[in-house]
């Protein structure tokens, strides 16, 4: 957990892709574990960790969303969770950058641009987590989108994906972890 500590204190720096390729192998393997550890820590540890005031978590509902989305065809989606998940049912129109990748992959954005984050469902904290990390780097106009693709779904917005996965047909319990649930 020390490492983990000591790399999210330089999650308000956005890392280039030249910055991770000049990184020291060490470094890179503490990214690497901090990515992993995403899996294993609570949203509210991983505030712990950065030690920055993200303050309340700008969410977003799904009407408010979809009014977004139409309204401006630059918004950003981004489902948070694993390929495999984002390829059973994702909002149409959204990309998927895995909360593992995270990091990588959005220090190129534009920190202005507005993000909406979302994952499986209310039950899972993983787009809250993504939430912090784009705080964290830098981002100024982020939204969570709390009830994720299982409430986007039910409600009859356009998704891609076959849809099968069971947790977007039945009741899940609060204590569902979206990283250790397979696709049925």
């Amino acid at each position: 957990m020390k490492s983990i500590k000591a790399i999210m204190l330089l999650m308000p720096f956005a890392l280039s892709v030249g910055q991770i390729q000049s990184m020291s192998n060490e470094l890179f393997n503490i990214l690497e574990d901090v990515s992993k550890e995403l899996f294993h820590i609570s949203a509210q540890e991983l505030r712990d960790l950065v030690r920055q005031d993200v303050g309340p978590i700008n969410s977003i509902s799904a009407q408010d969303l979809s009014a977004k989305m139409a309204q401006n065809p630059k918004l950003l989606v981004i489902n948070v969770l694993s390929a495999n998940w984002h390829n059973d049912c994702h909002i149409a129109g959204s990309i998927n950058i895995p909360l593992t990748e995270f990091i990588y992959k959005v220090g190129s954005f534009d920190r202005s641009q507005d993000i909406v984050v979302y994952c499986a469902l209310d039950a899972c904290d993983a787009s809250e987590k993504a939430y912090i990390l784009l705080h964290c780097m830098g981002f100024t106009s982020v939204f969570d989108y709390i009830g994720g693709i299982k409430e986007w779904f039910q409600l009859g917005f356009p998704v891609n994906g076959p849809c099968q996965a069971s947790y977007l047909h039945k009741d899940v319990a609060r204590n569902f972890n979206c990283f250790n649930q397979d696709i049925e």
